[in-house]
């Protein structure tokens, strides 16, 4: 016999209130709260690299590139992500 498990949901206000005490970084998925992977030191040096090379690119245009601990909410898909 398979048992289901009910998974559990909560709101953006609830996730962010978690994330203030969570041990380890988080994922927020239209309800869900999901574990986020931690970064290795080539992983870095890709997103600098990478950063360098969108800051160039976007010089003469609005928009900003950030590298680092920004928590977006993007609304049309109820995600919240963090900027790694």
């Amino acid at each position: 016999m398979v048992t289901q498990t009910q998974k559990q949901t909560y709101t953006p206000e609830e996730y962010l209130e978690l994330e203030e005490q969570a041990e380890f970084r988080n994922e927020y998925q239209d309800g869900e709260i999901l574990l986020m992977a931690g970064g290795t030191v080539n992983h870095n040096r890709i997103v600098r690299n990478l950063i360098r090379i969108l800051d160039i690119e976007f010089q003469d245009r609005v928009l900003e590139v950030f590298s680092t601990d920004l928590r977006l909410w993007i609304p049309t898909t109820r995600t919240t992500f963090l900027i790694l």
